[in-house]
This record gives structure tokens, C-alpha cells and sequence, in this order.
């Protein structure tokens, strides 16, 4: 399964640097050969019988040597690994690896759900099979192996290291280095003698002995007929006891009078002093002093780092709080936190911190907070109306005189044809102006002083109307008249009717004279006008 494979190649690489994963003692008895022990000090330090090493999950830091590098075996994309297996994501989510991880996440997360559906429940350290040891990680199990063992590739099975082959024997023993089945050796030259650490060498007192002091060197056993070298038949640190399956080495307790500051470790042919968490051990192997984790290029916090006494306290700047996992930042949404708002229309969130801005119209204030309004009308060189502009909150509006309409593009002013409108505001007749109209009315009317309405002109009345006699006013109009004996000519000139040229208009019995505008008759000599003004009668004669 693609998960668990990626667990072997992570606990395999971990194996390349040193004692990762602690275990149990070598398995079965081994007589004369004890182990030699390796020690860590430090937070996530796991013990085990032949020394300490960093628990599951945690690997030393390359810039202090402690364990405090967790390892995320499924990486964590754009990320970062906070605890084992356990990648802190975007947004402040958290998982065994980021969503966007790509290629790799997919298949494990594909692996994970297959092997779901046809196990029929989440593996667990009872279903993988591991030969040593299993460890939960992010919730799915991970073989390991004992100190001295590395994991095989079958992920479950565990085979011996050869410590002196992969570290090379002058790393870890002074002379000689010798495997043995899940630790090593370390043998010293003829005339030495292995010391209490089990990897230096000193020189034997009595080197001009017998060459036949055996492995772990001789004592010198002095009686009343003389002192001689009786070789050692266990290594310093052991005592010899006699068993019914013969003799044996058995551990010294050098604890008991061990001048540890911190707590003694009893280990087999020796001791070693250890520190509590957060703790390491000083030069002298003897005190503990404090492990300065803020220190060094890879702080295990992600912005503040305080050490203290044994630990350290992470912390994180304004504008962010410090995760669950303790380590972590995460921004703080002020935009979102509860109480007063911190702007008057637009709060944008930034990392750390937060920003107000202002709708379209407004400008931000030198508060940071509060917006005004721009008054687009008196915005130096910003022409925006054709005739008047009218400031409003966040905006503007373009104004028209009289007789004009505003253009659908809210600027510019278009004249009205106030002609057009309905009801018509002129009775007769309208002529449109730049904005505004005229109503005018047709001949022989006058306009009305409310400018719409027309009413007849009376020519005659007024003097206009140029008639020589009389004057006859009509509908829009006028009319000239005549006296008697008089005639209309052109213009309304009035001419003077000769009656006695008339045909069938003279009446008169002898003569007829003209007159301006009528006629009178008259008789010949020996007539008189008659009372009628027309005949004509005889004269009496009188005699004398």
C-alpha cells in the first residue's frame, strides 16, 4: 500500500542519521557481550534499554542535535509539518497533508480510502504486522524497529545494523569495533583495556605481563607467595556470578554511588547521566543545563521564540494568536472580530492587520477610519457637467436650465422643442427657441398677456385700420365703410359717386348737378324746383 511504503522510505531515512525509533534490548541472552550506549537528551527523547534516541515521529535538529524536527511522512504541500504528521494548512487547517500537495497526496489519499473499503475498518497497530514495534502517527500506524535493528522494506520486518560498517569503527569505538547481532562492540589493542564508557581504551597496568590476559584484559592478584595477572573473565563494569548453567557477567548498579545532578541511567558495564525534558547534560557528563530551543536557525516556533527553564513559550505578533498546537500563528481577522467596527464602510484584512477603504465617491479620512465625501463638483479640473453640477453623498448630478433636458450620458444638456408637448402650449401658432418657445397668433388677432392665448384685434379702434369713412370690425379682420353718395376703392379710400351719371339713378325733370357724396336738381330758366327737389314747374308771371 502506497502508505505504508512511504512510511518505510521515511523511517528509512531516518535510520541513515542515527537511533530514531528506541526499542527493546537485543534479543536472547548474550553472554559477555554488552552493549554499548547511546544517549539523547532533550524534549521527544524516548528511552530504551541500551540508551535514548528521539521517539517516533521526531528526528535530531540539524542545527542543535535535538529532537525537534517533526517529520511529516506525507509531506505537507505548501505547508508546514507542526507535529507529526500533522501539516498545518491554509486557512489554519490542519491534516496529514495539505489539499494541494499534488500528485503524492492524491495517491495516499486514494491508498487510504481503498484500503478502507477493502480492510473494512481503519488500520490499526493490531492489523499491520510490525516484527518490533508500531507506532499510531496522524492516526495511521508506522513500524519500527528496536535500537540496533533498521526497517526493513516490506515495512514490517526488522534486520540488525552493522553499525561498525555504516558509521565507520573510528566513530564509535577508539581502537577497534566489532558488529554483534542489534548493537556492537568496541575491543581495545594488546596492552589496553576497555574503560567503563565502553568505547575508550586504556593502557593495562602491568602491560609487561602475559600476553594471555584474554579479551577484557587482567587484574592483578597479589597473595603471601607473591602477586600475578589473572585475566578478567567480564569486561569493567561487570561482576562474574557463578549460575547453574555456569558462569556469567552480571551488570554492575554503578548508579547507587553515581554523582548524577540529573537522574542515572544504569547501563549495562556502565552509567550514564540524563537530564529531564528540555534539559542536556554539561561537559562534564555529570550536571544538566538548559537547552536554548529559540536558538539556532530553526526556532520551533513559527514567529516568536521565549526559552525558559527546561522549555520555551512561543508567541506571535499583533494582528495574530498563537495556534492550539502552540507553535503556529494564525492571522487574526479583524474585519471580523466582534464589537464596534473598526471602519465606516470597507474593512479589508491583511495579514497581521487590516485596512479601511471607501465606496466610489468617498475618500478615507486622515483618521484611517471614517470616509467623507468627495465633492466632485469643485474637483479642480474635472469638468463633468455642461451647465451646473449638484455635489450628493458619494456622487454628483448634473443640472439643466430651463427649456433643456438631460442627455442619457448624465452630462451634457439637449434644448426641449416645448412645440412638441402635449397638451400644446400655444393656442394658434409655436415657435421653438433655445429654451424656451414663442406662441404667436395669426392676422388680425393679438396675442394675450399669459403669452398663449389669442384674441381678435379691433382695427377699427386701434387706428390700424387706414378707412376713409367708417370701419367695420369682423372675426380676425375689419372692414372700411362709405358714407351715402360715396364708393370703396382700394386701400379703404372713400371716392365721391356721380348719381348724375348713374343710369336709372336720376330723377331730376330738367337738370342734375353733382355734389360731394350726393346731387341736386335744377330747372331751366322759366321753371322752378319743385317742393320734391326733382320737378320742375312753370313760373307764375305777375302783372303790374
Amino acid at each position: 500500500m502506497i502508505a505504508m511504503k512511504l512510511l518505510c522510505v521515511y523511517v528509512l531515512l531516518l535510520e541513515a542519521d542515527g537511533r530514531v525509533y528506541p526499542g527493546g534490548r537485543k534479543r536472547g541472552h548474550q553472554h559477555y557481550n554488552p552493549p554499548t550506549p547511546r544517549h539523547r537528551s532533550g524534549p521527544h527523547v524516548c528511552s530504551a534499554g541500551f540508551g535514548t534516541g528521539c521517539c517516533p515521529g521526531w528526528v535530531p535538529s540539524s542545527a542543535s542535535g535535538l529532537c525537534l524536527t517533526p517529520v511529516c511522512s506525507f509531506g505537507c504541500g505548501d505547508g508546514f509539518c507542526i507535529a507529526p504528521n500533522v501539516c498545518s494548512c491554509r486557512g489554519g487547517k490542519q491534516g496529514v497533508t495539505c489539499p494541494d500537495e499534488g500528485w503524492l497526496g492524491h495517491l495516499l489519499a486514494e491508498d487510504i480510502f481503498n484500503r478502507a473499503d477493502t480492510e473494512g475498518s481503519p488500520t490499526s497497530c493490531l492489523t499491520a504486522r510490525c516484527e518490533h514495534s508500531c507506532t499510531l502517527i496522524g492516526g495511521f500506524p508506522a513500524c519500527s524497529c528496536s535500537l540496533g535493528y533498521s526497517l526493513a522494506r516490506d515495512g514490517r520486518s526488522c534486520h540488525d545494523t552493522d553499525e561498525c560498517s555504516r558509521f565507520g569503527g573510528g566513530a564509535l569505538c577508539q581502537q577497534l569495533c566489532k558488529n554483534t547481532l542489534g548493537t556492537f562492540r568496541c575491543h581495545c589493542y594488546h596492552g589496553y583495556q576497555l574503560s567503563a564508557n565502553g568505547r575508550s581504551c586504556v593502557s593495562v597496568p602491568f602491560s609487561a605481563g602475559p600476553p594471555g590476559c584474554g579479551e577484557y584484559g587482567c587484574d592483578m592478584s597479589c597473595n603471601s607467595g607473591g602477586c600475578e595477572q589473572v585475566s578478567r573473565v567480564c569486561p569493567v563494569g561487570f561482576t562474574m556470578i557463578e549460575t547453574s548453567n555456569g558462569v556469567a557477567c552480571r551488570d554492575i548498579n554503578e548508579c547507587s554511588g553515581a554523582a548524577c545532578r540529573g537522574q542515572c541511567v544504569n547501563a549495562e558495564g556502565g552509567f550514564v547521566c540524563e537530564c529531564r525534558a528540555g534539559m542536556q547534560l554539561s561537559p562534564d557528563r555529570h550536571s544538566c543545563v538548559d537547552i536554548d530551543e529559540c536558538s539556532g536557525n530553526r526556532s520551533p516556533c513559527q514567529q516568536r521564540c521565549q526559552n525558559t527553564v527546561g522549555s520555551y513559550k512561543c508567541s506571535c505578533r499583533a494582528g495574530f494568536y498563537l495556534h492550539s498546537n502552540g507553535r503556529s500563528c494564525v492571522d487574526r481577522d479583524e474585519c471580523q472580530a466582534p464589537g464596534p467596527a473598526r471602519c465606516q464602510q470597507r474593512c479589508v484584512n491583511t495579514p497581521g492587520s487590516y485596512s479601511c477603504t471607501c465606496r466610489h465617491g468617498y475618500r478615507l479620512s486622515s483618521d484611517g477610519r471614517t470616509c467623507a465625501d468627495v465633492n466632485e463638483c469643485e474637483t479642480p479640473g474635472l469638468a463633468l457637467c455642461q451647465h451646473s453640477c449638484r455635489n450628493s453623498p458619494g456622487s454628483f448630478h448634473c443640472q439643466c436650465p430651463p427649456g433643456h433636458r438631460l442627455h442619457p450620458n448624465g452630462r451634457n444638456c439637449t434644448d426641449i422643442n416645448e412645440c412638441h408637448l402635449h397638451p400644446p402650449r400655444c393656442q394658434h401658432l409655436c415657435q421653438n427657441v433655445m429654451g424656451s418657445y414663442h406662441c404667436t397668433c395669426p392676422v388680425g388677432y393679438q396675442l394675450l398677456p399669459d403669452g398663449k392665448r389669442c384674441e381678435d384685434r379691433n382695427e377699427c379702434t386701434d387706428g390700424s385700420h387706414g378707412c376713409g369713412h367708417g370701419c367695420d370690425n369682423t372675426a380676425g379682420s375689419y372692414q372700411c365703410t362709405c358714407e351715402p353718395g360715396f364708393r370703396l376703392r382700394e386701400q379703404g379710400v372713400c371716392e365721391d359717386e356721380n348719381e348724375c351719371a348713374l343710369p336709372n339713378t336720376n330723377h331730376c325733370s330738367h337738370n342734375c348737378i353733382n355734389t360731394a357724396g350726393s346731387y341736386h336738381c335744377g330747372c331751366r330758366h322759366g321753371y322752378r324746383l319743385h317742393s320734391d327737389s326733382r320737378s320742375c314747374v312753370g313760373k307764375r308771371v305777375t302783372r303790374h
